[in-house]
């Protein structure tokens, strides 16, 4: 008969009647709660350093200063920019530069970590591995 470890040892069946007799709620939280065991058993979990460095890789940038960006690249290829839009478009990026230089060091820092290369971990992230930035000359 299987048991149950961990402090006490109980039975599968007597498992599975103690369950019968919660209420919908507490079954309910003791079906989430088993389901998140079997997820930690089937996932690897990760490391302190390498959820870390996910942070730093999955971190966008503002929706706003992408949409001010695009609207301030268009004017420049109409020609409509203005000297001072001119500045905050150099500005925004030299900020989206920067922003792609700390997460793809934490990227390399991340494929050392796993010991693999640094193309196959951009590839298993859906990362480019070059920024597609318009440049702004």
């Amino acid at each position: 008969m299987p048991v149950v470890r961990g402090g006490a040892q109980v039975s599968y069946h007597s498992l599975l009647e103690a369950a019968r007799n919660l209420s919908p709620a507490e079954l309910e939280k003791l079906q989430a709660e088993l389901q998140a065991i079997q997820v930690r058993r089937r996932v690897p979990s990760l490391s302190e350093e390498e959820s870390r460095l996910l942070v730093i890789i999955n971190q966008d940038l503002p929706d706003a200063m992408d949409a001010r960006y695009c609207e301030l690249v268009e004017a420049r290829e109409k020609e409509i920019l203005t000297p001072e839009e001119y500045r905050e478009l150099l500005k925004i990026t030299e900020q989206r530069e920067e922003h792609w230089a700390e997460r793809m060091a934490a990227a390399a820092d991340l494929a050392r970590l796993r010991g693999v290369r640094l193309p196959d971990l951009l590839a298993a992230l859906g990362l480019p591995a070059a920024r597609s930035n318009r440049r702004v000359i």
